[in-house]
């Protein structure tokens, strides 16, 4: 009868734990790839799970480092779209202060789904933030509702530009007040042109509030 400090049992429950320990990884190993795969993880944050739990397990540091460098390399079409659910209200607020209006059900799914698509991280609020501002001032209601740089520039001369009962930019309108659009053909054109300020007004008319084009 052998006894539990006989060299052949201590052999024994080596050989055990070694299996035990092999078939413990590979399963992690399987399951954190089909956990990146489908979007649950990325294949940064799979690879620092296996070594974490690589360290308390004491696998061998060299085997380990082979099973992440596989999970590195994986390359997912894209992250569930539910990874991306606690966003909802973040695309709510987005879609009011860019293009002035709450966005339809639909639409939320389309904003989601498209952040995993390009994997956007679901776990960087800002990341995805940036990504939906960027995806609403590609759109052709963005193109039309959101303000440019030029936009901006513009307003900087001749003061705030109109809109549409829709909420549309009216680019190269401006409110015709005498102070701001005369102080901006100042700055435009400052000596080079003497006298057109006074033939400005001359046309419109201290008093005239009326809209005109700037020809943009």
């Amino acid at each position: 009868m052998y006894s539990s400090s006989s060299p052949d049992v201590s052999l024994f429950e080596n050989l055990l734990g070694k299996f035990a320990s092999s078939g413990g990884m590979g399963k992690m190993v399987r399951s954190l790839k089909d956990a990146v795969e489908y979007g649950q993880e990325t294949p940064e944050s799979a690879a620092a799970t296996l070594r974490n739990y690589g360290s308390v397990r004491g696998w061998k540091p060299s085997k380990v480092e082979r099973k992440v460098r596989k999970l590195q390399n994986i390359q997912p079409t894209s992250i569930a779209s539910e990874r991306y659910q606690p966003f909802t209200a973040s695309v709510q607020s987005t879609y009011r202060d860019l293009l002035g209006r709450a966005p339809t059900a639909q639409e939320i799914s389309i904003r989601l789904a498209e952040a995993g698509s390009k994997r956007i991280n679901p776990s960087d609020p800002g990341a995805f933030d940036a990504f939906l501002s960027d995806a609403l001032a590609a759109t052709p209601e963005g193109q039309g509702k959101i303000k440019t740089e030029d936009d901006l520039k513009f307003e900087a001369f001749f003061g705030p530009m109109g809109r549409t009962s829709e909420g549309y930019l009216k680019r190269g309108v401006v409110k015709f007040r005498p102070e701001v659009v005369g102080g901006a053909i100042n700055k435009m054109f400052n000596s080079s042109y003497p006298g057109l300020y006074d033939k400005i007004l001359g046309t419109y008319g201290k008093g005239d509030s009326s809209s005109i084009s700037t020809g943009t």
